[in-house]
């Protein structure tokens, strides 16, 4: 990642701390979770399973979870959030596993509308990827550089609690060896806040 990237970064996670910090009441910041699964992405590499099916390894692929924190000030109709997460994609047989994770950062922005309805995006960063295969005792890891990405939401929001979001993500992942794949993906999530 080069370094104004790190600096753009740094500048934006410091916008929205000062505007944590100025939250007008403790309740404009609250705890969120979220979970959902995603589809989509270049093929990594395939697992072979001795009854002769198979499995494909995807940069955008299966389950994705998060943990970080949701402000939205009083009667505003503006929110944002901040999240730290683990998305993985994997196949897993007799003889071992093969498993790609990485650790997205991700800061969004949200516009509400009708007290049930939000619709925002934002950027996203994918820390610690990694390819890892698990074969007959043996483990090898091959790491994959990330670029930073773009996120897009619309959400249903039945009680102010629980939100559904459909998402879509465009990012891009790079090997030691220069070979580029696509992490693009859509997904559909659960969303709580306390």
């Amino acid at each position: 990642m080069s370094a104004i990237t790190l600096r753009a970064g740094a500048s934006v996670l410091a916008a929205l701390l000062s505007g944590l910090a100025m939250a007008d009441a403790p309740s404009d910041i609250r705890f969120l979770v979220s979970g959902g699964f995603t589809a989509g992405g270049d093929r990594l590499t395939t697992a072979f399973f001795t009854n002769g099916t198979q499995s494909a390894i995807k940069a955008g692929e299966r389950l994705q979870l998060n943990l970080g924190a949701h402000w939205q000030p009083a009667n505003s109709p503006f929110s944002a959030q901040l999240t730290y997460g683990y998305h993985a994609d994997s196949a897993e047989g007799d003889n071992g596993k093969i498993t790609f994770d990485r650790w997205p950062v991700e800061l969004l922005a949200h516009y509400h509308w009708r007290e049930q309805f939000f619709l925002g995006g934002g950027v996203r960063m994918a820390t610690r990827s990694k390819l890892t295969y698990s074969i007959n005792g043996l483990k090898q890891n091959y790491p994959l550089d990330s670029e930073p990405g773009l996120v897009g939401e619309i959400g249903w929001q039945p009680v102010p609690t629980l939100s559904f979001v459909l998402r879509g993500v465009s990012e891009r992942y790079k090997s030691e060896d220069g070979v580029r794949f696509d992490g693009g993906h859509v997904g559909l999530f659960g969303q709580l806040v306390f």
